[in-house]
């Protein structure tokens, strides 16, 4: 069984009512909003802490420039529209951390940043995609520039900080 399959599992079996995905975006995106130490999860899930464990000990590993983090999305082996959805729920999750933070598209004080929340939350819409013989090819780059995203807005001093005192980027 493979790690999203055994993490969706796990998940169905506890008290979230989302998937492994959403989950993982959801904790990166609090991660990011709030820093390592700060975050604190609204649920007391021992499968929502340990991705929490997981995701900040891979994050933390990205700053040392190997940037291997992994989106917790289904292997390349599941259907193409199973992953799409997936990648949807990710920046879902991702996009409601990063709330909880205070940090959203209308507030954000870059254009960068409103921009890249805004490609954000059209990804988190995906679910009526029209695939194609480029499809892959399109997931591929998409699930590659989330994952950026997610690298770019966790090295960000700013939203750590603004967490704590009100300031958005």
């Amino acid at each position: 069984m493979n790690i999203y399959r055994a993490i969706d599992q796990q998940i169905a079996e506890s008290v979230l009512a989302t998937s492994a995905a959403e989950a993982q975006g959801y904790v990166c995106g609090l991660l990011c909003a709030f820093g390592p130490q700060q975050v604190k999860l609204p649920e007391n899930d021992p499968v929502l802490a340990k991705l929490l464990q997981q995701s900040q000990q891979q994050l933390a590993g990205d700053l040392d420039d190997s940037f291997q983090f992994r989106l917790l999305l289904p292997d390349d082996e599941q259907a193409l529209e199973e992953r799409v959805i997936a990648l949807g729920e990710w920046c879902q999750g991702f996009l409601a951390g990063l709330g909880e933070g205070g940090l959203t598209e209308n507030n954000a004080k870059s254009i960068e940043t409103a921009e890249i929340l805004h490609d954000l939350s059209q990804i988190a819409q995906i679910h009526n995609y029209e695939y194609s013989d480029e499809s892959e090819n399109d997931y591929v780059e998409l699930e590659e520039y989330v994952r950026m995203v997610l690298l770019m807005l966790y090295t960000k001093p700013f939203l750590k900080s603004s967490a704590a005192n009100g300031s958005e980027c």
